[in-house]
């Protein structure tokens, strides 16, 4: 059985499984079911060096082409799952040997649990697969074949305290680059992610923490560690003309097939503080301002 075969046919259970869940609970339960669909179109012109290139890498303009359906719906008080699309293609206006087009799906599903008095039985389940086909059209004669298939595949849980003064998320899974010529560039990664988040100050507070470790086994043998760390907060004083101050900071390693905009493979380290505050406006109109430093 090939691989895109063997792909279909686990999305395909994964729908059974998310079709039937869907039944069940909504023979058990009255509960009106909340259905949202999503489509979405957009067309225009990208300039690479806006999105943080440095001079090495490529320095172009991208026309680009993109679509996307999302399908959510609320199955019940304790399930939702989520179904989505996104197609796009992305014209190099110089270099050519980047034009390529790619399709992902992607399907979640959330279910929550009962209350426990127990702090080892887990709130809330997640599950989440990601499959992405990535196709570069070359027109250079003899030009190296970077087209690959991702996976993504992530399991979670989490444990949320008495009104949900504190939340515990624990999420672990796979991602896989398979590439179709060039498996020197083949990668398995396997991660492992906690965050804690807690709220003080009468729910005022809500102090965030987390930290992420990923074991990349690379078909070059440059295998390696990626540990990113986090902290944040969001503070809501209540005021007139402010209503919400958030700060992350975040720094660590990863490599540039995380960031949808590039075409180029990279190692690097990071460190990245986003800084955003809510200003209420006139006819419930809210303004937001944000400053990145990365």
């Amino acid at each position: 059985m090939n691989k895109q075969r063997f792909l279909a046919i686990l999305v395909l259970a994964i729908l059974v499984i998310i079709v039937s869940l869907t039944s069940v609970y909504a023979a058990e339960e009255k509960t009106e079911k909340n259905s949202k669909l999503t489509i979405l179109f957009e067309v225009g012109e990208k300039i690479t060096d806006l999105f943080g290139y440095e001079d090495t890498d490529i320095l172009d303009d991208i026309r680009y082409l993109r679509h996307s359906v999302s399908f959510n719906q609320k199955a019940s008080s304790k399930l939702s799952y989520t179904i989505s699309q996104l197609l796009e293609r992305r014209n190099y206006e110089k270099n050519d040997l980047f034009d390529n087009k790619f399709t992902q799906t992607t399907v979640s599903a959330t279910y929550r649990l009962g209350e426990s008095e127990c702090f080892l039985m887990p709130q809330e389940l997640r599950t989440s697969y990601m499959f992405k086909l990535k196709d570069y059209v070359h027109t250079i004669s003899g030009a190296d074949n970077n087209d690959y298939e991702q996976n993504k595949f992530s399991l979670g849980i989490s444990y949320i305290g008495d009104k949900k003064n504190w939340q515990i998320d624990y999420d672990t899974g796979i991602n896989s680059f398979d590439y179709a010529r060039n498996s020197i560039n083949d990668e398995d990664k396997i991660f492992n992610q906690i965050q804690l988040r807690k709220k003080i100050l009468n729910d005022r507070l809500d102090i965030y923490t987390g930290y992420k470790i990923q074991y990349a086994e690379r078909k070059n043998g440059d295998d390696r560690t990626e540990p990113e760390k986090m902290v944040g907060f969001d503070f809501k004083p209540g005021l007139k003309y402010l209503s919400l101050v958030s700060f992350r900071f975040e720094n660590g390693k990863t490599e540039t097939r995380e960031e949808e905009v590039r075409e180029d493979i990279r190692d690097y380290n990071y460190a990245r503080c986003i800084t955003k505050i809510n200003i209420p406006g006139p006819l419930r109109l809210s303004n937001s301002f944000a400053h990145r430093y990365i």
